[in-house]
């Protein structure tokens, strides 16, 4: 594979070395599968850039932002022609929730800081913890907002504490997991959550595709979506101590249609 071992530094390998291209999401969940093993050789999967798809690579985008003379959202937003989506999503969101009282958020999965951006702007809060198993774009966004980046496998939020969050979020995330890892994963955000806070997460429901989407996937040759049962992630965070807050807001999902947004409150612990 020409692969070239250096001391003391990891070497970064294409996924497509391996005939592999991410169709969406952060990272894709090959290299989540595959670094463990490849660390201790000092090796590191990092997926192929895709800039029509969901993953870009951190630098190319950076300086092609930069290049632009755009903010890395504002770019992000300008070539998946989504210009206005994530502002007019965060509007709908402070309608909702009192974020200004959100003094400690976590979010999986930011990405490029696309909602990081706005949604801590808005709200200044104590702390802002994140998940994300790209360790390029999570540096970049310790560097950028100050924020604290944990170690991410791509299953578990096991360095936050129970209770501790008032805004669990993730945003374009559990479009693309499979549905045993978007369940653990909403099992953790029970958990994390504190009484009175928030969970808001987006996915492809199962009662809201119709066939003109899924034929648009096929044609597109895109095998990445996954689609989510409504019921039984309704049902998951009720048995937690859940109420639903809102289930019909559409958020459109660069070239594939449009994913469904769940906003849960965790019931307030009884004096």
């Amino acid at each position: 594979m020409g692969l070239k071992h250096t001391i003391g530094r990891a070497v970064r390998v294409r996924a497509d070395t391996f005939g592999y291209q991410v169709k969406g999401g952060t990272a894709g969940w090959m290299p989540l599968c595959v670094n463990p093993i490849l660390k201790f050789a000092g090796v590191e999967l990092a997926p192929k850039e895709i800039v029509t798809g969901g993953y870009i690579g951190c630098k190319t985008t950076i300086a092609k932002a930069r290049e632009a003379g755009l903010t890395v959202p504002a770019y992000v937003a300008q070539i998946w022609h989504e210009e206005g989506v994530v502002e007019r999503f965060v509007q709908y969101l402070r309608g909702l929730i009192p974020l200004s009282q959100c003094s400690t958020m976590l979010e999986i999965g930011p990405g490029t800081g696309r909602f990081l951006e706005p949604i801590s702007k808005l709200a200044s809060p104590a702390s802002y913890e994140i998940y994300e198993t790209n360790s390029d774009w999570a540096d970049y966004l310790v560097r950028t907002y100050g924020v604290d980046a944990h170690k991410a496998d791509g299953r578990c939020l096991a360095q936050t504490p129970d209770a501790s969050q008032h805004l669990v979020h993730a945003h374009c995330v559990f479009v693309y997991l499979s549905i045993s890892i978007a369940f653990g994963y909403f099992h953790e955000m029970c958990r994390v959550c504190a009484p009175g806070g928030f969970v808001v997460f987006d996915c492809f429901l199962s009662d809201r595709q119709d066939l003109a989407s899924i034929e648009k996937w096929r044609q597109n040759q895109d095998a990445w979506q996954i689609i989510l049962p409504r019921e039984p992630i309704i049902a998951l965070f009720t048995q937690n101590g859940f109420e639903t807050v809102a289930d019909d807001y559409q958020m459109k999902t660069f070239r594939s249609g449009y994913s469904q947004y769940l906003i849960f409150r965790k019931r307030p612990t009884r004096q």
